[in-house]
């Protein structure tokens, strides 16, 4: 039986497509990839029918930029959407939701507070792992992330 991995970004993420499952297959992981549209982050959280809605047992992995979601609204304002849409769909999911938070282009400490704030906020849903954009871009350093 094969897991379910789906993958919803603020941003086009299909080009992950191939290493990742060239890397699941090294590791002998059995996992069907699957991607919802281009940002609809919040509406794959939201909808109970969408594919990471449907997904048991498996994985939901949500790469998020804020400031991809803010356009032009206010970054707490979204920050606190996106984080009632992921609380409600780990209450409703067997799933393992894990969101990657993506560094803003400006570097923005308000995007860095907001992020601790989400990931704070779900410490204590047992089915969502937060990682922050500081914690792994710290890992991998590179000079200029957009390219």
């Amino acid at each position: 039986m094969s897991l379910e991995l789906q993958i919803s970004a603020t941003f086009t993420a299909e080009p992950l497509r191939q290493p990742l499952e060239f890397w699941l297959r090294q590791l002998g992981l059995e996992m069907e990839v699957g991607f919802a549209g281009y940002q609809q982050v919040l509406q794959e959280a939201l909808d109970p029918v969408s594919r990471s809605g449907r997904n048991a047992g498996g994985f939901n992995l949500f790469l998020i930029r804020l400031e991809d979601l803010a356009g032009d609204a206010v970054l707490p304002t979204v920050a606190e959407e996106l984080g009632d849409a992921i609380a409600a769909l780990a209450a409703r999911s067997s799933a393992t939701q894990l969101v990657v938070f993506c560094p803003d282009r400006q570097r923005n400490p308000e995007v860095e507070g907001l992020e601790r704030l989400l990931a704070d906020r779900w410490k204590p849903l047992g089915n969502v792992e937060a990682v922050l954009s500081n914690a792994w871009t710290s890992l991998y350093p590179v000079p200029e992330p957009y390219d």
